[in-house]
């Protein structure tokens, strides 16, 4: 039958995802393509990366060589994985969702696996419990959390925005610094031009 992912994962910087996993209980993968994801030691370089999407390089910091910013949600790069008119967001997105988002609303993990928010206005946001990819081998993090890239920097390290059910609540830590080898989840965020 037909096999569905929890999302795609992203290593910081890079333009081609990893499949997420099969299901939450699962740490197969999907093939991309006809061939499984590799791991190999990192660092590497960009056209290296490019050349090889399907090659997950490891790291305790970065799989990058280079310091250079490759994604920025100001202007869009080549390297930005989002749809046209779409860019990965800034911190700020998350931070101001944070506000949104407290524990004084309703939160809970619903049955289908995934965190959901009610905000102030009643309208619910629903985040997939995907996981993510350890920078450092490649192999699956816990389930239980979704972990979204920003493109902001923090002394170099990404920023990501952490969600996580603890005390019976839903938490979100909206900049959380992380290795660029991570595999983790990007949302979209839509370029609205103010004319």
């Amino acid at each position: 039958g037909d096999v569905c992912v929890l999302g795609l994962k992203y290593q910081w910087g890079r333009k081609d995802p990893f499949p997420g996993q099969t299901t939450q209980g699962s740490r197969n993968l999907i093939k991309v393509t006809g061939i499984a994801k590799t791991v190999k030691a990192g660092p590497a370089d960009i056209p290296q990366t490019i050349s090889n999407p399907t090659v997950f390089y490891t790291g305790d910091d970065n799989w990058n060589k280079s310091t250079e910013q490759l994604w920025n949600s100001s202007e869009k790069t080549i390297y930005d994985p989002c749809p046209p008119g779409y860019v990965v967001p800034p911190k700020e997105v998350f931070s101001e969702s944070a506000d949104i988002f407290s524990q004084g609303y309703a939160t809970s993990v619903s049955r289908s696996g995934s965190f959901v928010f009610t905000s102030k206005g009643n309208g619910h946001y629903c985040y997939p419990l995907s996981g993510f990819c350890k920078g450092n081998d490649g192999g699956r993090g816990t389930v239980a959390t979704v972990y979204t890239w920003t493109t902001d920097l923090k002394e170099s390290t990404p920023l990501l925005c952490y969600m996580y059910y603890a005390s019976k609540a839903t938490h979100i830590d909206p900049a959380l610094p992380m290795p660029a080898s991570t595999g983790a989840s990007i949302r979209c965020m839509k370029i609205i031009k103010n004319n």
